[in-house]
Protein backbone atom coordinates (compact mmCIF):
# COMPACT_ATOMS: atom_id res chain seq x y z
CA UNK A 1 0.00 0.00 0.00
CA UNK A 2 1.49 3.22 -0.93
CA UNK A 3 1.24 6.45 1.71
CA UNK A 4 -1.69 7.68 -0.21
CA UNK A 5 -3.95 4.67 0.20
CA UNK A 6 -2.94 4.66 3.91
CA UNK A 7 -4.46 7.88 4.45
CA UNK A 8 -7.55 6.63 2.76
CA UNK A 9 -7.86 3.45 4.80
CA UNK A 10 -10.77 3.28 7.21
CA UNK A 11 -9.62 2.45 11.00
CA UNK A 12 -11.23 -0.88 10.71
CA UNK A 13 -8.97 -1.85 8.25
CA UNK A 14 -5.88 -0.44 9.16
CA UNK A 15 -6.86 -2.47 12.41
CA UNK A 16 -7.38 -5.72 10.70
CA UNK A 17 -3.70 -5.28 8.78
CA UNK A 18 -1.97 -5.00 11.76
CA UNK A 19 -3.84 -7.96 12.84
CA UNK A 20 -2.84 -10.11 10.30
CA UNK A 21 0.78 -8.49 9.82
CA UNK A 22 1.09 -9.22 13.78
CA UNK A 23 0.03 -13.19 12.87
CA UNK A 24 2.37 -13.34 10.47
CA UNK A 25 5.45 -11.60 12.62
CA UNK A 26 4.57 -14.45 15.40
CA UNK A 27 4.76 -17.20 12.85
CA UNK A 28 7.70 -16.68 11.38
CA UNK A 29 9.56 -16.06 15.08
CA UNK A 30 8.34 -19.66 16.05
CA UNK A 31 9.49 -20.72 12.83
CA UNK A 32 12.85 -19.20 13.58
CA UNK A 33 13.08 -20.44 17.93
CA UNK A 34 11.81 -24.07 15.81
CA UNK A 35 15.01 -23.98 13.94
CA UNK A 36 17.16 -22.55 16.26
CA UNK A 37 15.82 -25.50 19.01
CA UNK A 38 16.72 -27.93 16.31
CA UNK A 39 20.23 -26.76 15.71
CA UNK A 40 21.32 -26.16 18.94
CA UNK A 41 19.47 -29.91 19.76
CA UNK A 42 21.77 -31.28 17.27
CA UNK A 43 25.03 -29.13 18.21
CA UNK A 44 25.21 -28.14 14.69
CA UNK A 45 27.14 -25.11 16.34
CA UNK A 46 29.76 -27.09 16.99
CA UNK A 47 30.48 -27.54 13.23
CA UNK A 48 31.86 -23.78 13.16
CA UNK A 49 33.82 -24.31 15.83
CA UNK A 50 31.40 -22.39 18.55
CA UNK A 51 31.06 -23.65 21.93
CA UNK A 52 27.56 -22.75 22.14
CA UNK A 53 24.37 -21.73 20.18
CA UNK A 54 24.47 -18.48 21.60
CA UNK A 55 28.01 -18.11 20.54
CA UNK A 56 26.59 -19.09 16.75
CA UNK A 57 23.97 -17.20 16.66
CA UNK A 58 25.81 -13.89 17.37
CA UNK A 59 29.24 -14.66 15.22
CA UNK A 60 26.57 -16.06 12.34
CA UNK A 61 24.08 -12.67 12.28
CA UNK A 62 25.57 -10.19 14.40
CA UNK A 63 23.46 -10.29 17.02
CA UNK A 64 24.34 -9.09 20.99
CA UNK A 65 25.56 -12.17 22.91
CA UNK A 66 22.69 -10.82 25.30
CA UNK A 67 20.30 -11.17 22.93
CA UNK A 68 21.44 -14.94 21.33
CA UNK A 69 21.20 -16.07 24.99
CA UNK A 70 17.43 -15.05 25.43
CA UNK A 71 16.74 -16.72 22.16
CA UNK A 72 18.21 -20.06 23.32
Amino acid sequence: MDAGALLECPADELAEALTRFEAGRCAVHQAELDLIHTFDERCHFALDGCANMATWLSLKFGWSYHRASETV
